[in-house]
């Protein structure tokens, strides 16, 4: 039990509390301890800054949470250096969040969820085409600050927005070595891939589109020029490699193919079309 302080209010219906009031630039403590020197004095704690406005739990005499001024929650102590972020986690070894799910219930599942729209939490408005619903972000220090992204994986309303429908596409960014990311692959609302590594931003409407600045002119020995390469890595003789079409219902049904099959070293061969 814990009684060997107890505050009771008076009458006893009313609200009780305890306030511990200090200088503008010192702190409030409570410290949880079991020894009378050394760091085990303050083994767990909660203070509070009044030079800074901020609440701080501790445990093992170190640092674990910090919630600043601007209600931001930072887990990790000195090893977070985000401070601008609503929830940073921090680590000088190895960062980790983990989301868990324990049900016999296939349907139960451990989610990250995204939510965005216009308005405002109370008053809610539509998004409309184009909106960016949510980003993720991967960030590395370049000797001067963590500012340019190397990746991201974005996602946005792509079409009109209506009651119980939410068109989106996905896009993923890469950064080869500038102070942006760029799209690299979409996959659109209507399942319809995009693969661009080109100067151009194009989006031609087929199923599957490869967009690049490559000419195969410049050497047809080398795969580096080609927009689309088909290779098996068994380097033996009577490998070969196919292109199948099928117009047909059944999953494994092949109506016409184009097969390359290995003759001898070096990836010699013949090219075969075949049709049903």
């Amino acid at each position: 039990s814990a009684n060997q302080l107890t505050i009771t209010p008076n009458p006893i219906n009313n609200s009780g509390g305890i306030t511990i009031r200090t200088g503008t630039s010192n702190d409030g403590n409570i410290f949880f301890s079991d020894a009378t020197s050394g760091t085990a004095e303050y083994a767990g704690y909660i203070k509070y800054e009044h030079s800074n406005d901020a609440l701080i739990f501790g445990s093992a005499s170190v640092e674990r949470l910090r919630i600043n001024s601007s209600g931001n929650a930072l887990f990790g102590g000195a090893a977070v250096s985000q401070t601008n972020r609503q929830l940073v986690v921090g680590s000088n070894s190895e960062a980790n969040l983990a989301i868990e799910t324990h049900n016999t219930s296939a349907s139960e599942t451990a989610n990250i969820r995204f939510y965005r729209s216009r308005g405002t939490a109370a008053s809610p408005t539509t998004l409309v085409d184009n909106d960016v619903i949510s980003n993720l972000l991967f960030y590395g220090y370049d000797g001067t600050d963590y500012a340019h992204a190397a990746a991201m994986i974005r996602v946005e309303c792509d079409g009109t927005v209506a009651g119980n429908q939410m068109p989106g596409a996905i896009s993923f960014y890469t950064n080869s070595g500038t102070t942006s990311a760029t799209e690299r692959l979409r996959i659109a609302s209507d399942g319809y891939v995009t693969i661009d590594s080109s100067s151009n931003s194009m989006q031609p409407g087929a199923a599957v589109n490869i967009i690049s600045d490559k000419n195969v002119e410049t050497g047809i020995d080398d795969m580096a020029n080609y927009h689309l390469v088909l290779k098996n890595p068994q380097n033996d003789t009577g490998e070969a490699i196919g292109l199948a079409f099928g117009i047909t219902d059944t999953v494994t049904k092949v109506g016409a193919a184009i097969i390359h099959e290995r003759d001898a070293a070096g990836s010699q061969g013949s090219m075969k079309f075949l049709t049903r």
